[in-house]
């Protein structure tokens, strides 16, 4: 959601989320119909095209409120599992299980 609305923007910042925005329209198709997964490794490439896009151009307080930002999620996950909290969400549950064919989670 985040590269659709950094898509618009004007120069590099657009250019780079409209790449990542072309990589994941390219593969979401088989990953929500589970023949392909997209992985840690690609979830973290198209997520820092996406953080960099967010902050290219952006102001010294918006770069720094991002670092903040992504620090204590960082440090958050360390002591908090986020499946935990999204599986005992029911709104975030709802929106992780979208397009899934079987809903819940092997244990």
């Amino acid at each position: 959601v985040p590269a659709t609305f950094l898509s618009a923007r004007a120069g590099a910042p657009g250019a780079v989320a409209t790449a990542a925005l072309g990589a994941s329209g390219v593969i979401v198709r088989d990953d929500l119909a589970e023949r392909t997964m997209l992985g840690d490794c690609g979830a973290a490439a198209l997520g820092a095209a996406v953080g960099v896009a967010a902050v290219q151009g952006a102001t010294l307080r918006f770069r720094l409120a991002a670092l903040a930002g992504l620090a204590g999620l960082t440090a958050a996950a360390e002591r908090v599992s986020f499946s935990e909290v999204i599986a005992n969400n029911p709104v975030l549950s709802r929106i992780d299980a979208a397009g899934r064919r079987h809903q819940g989670v092997p244990k």
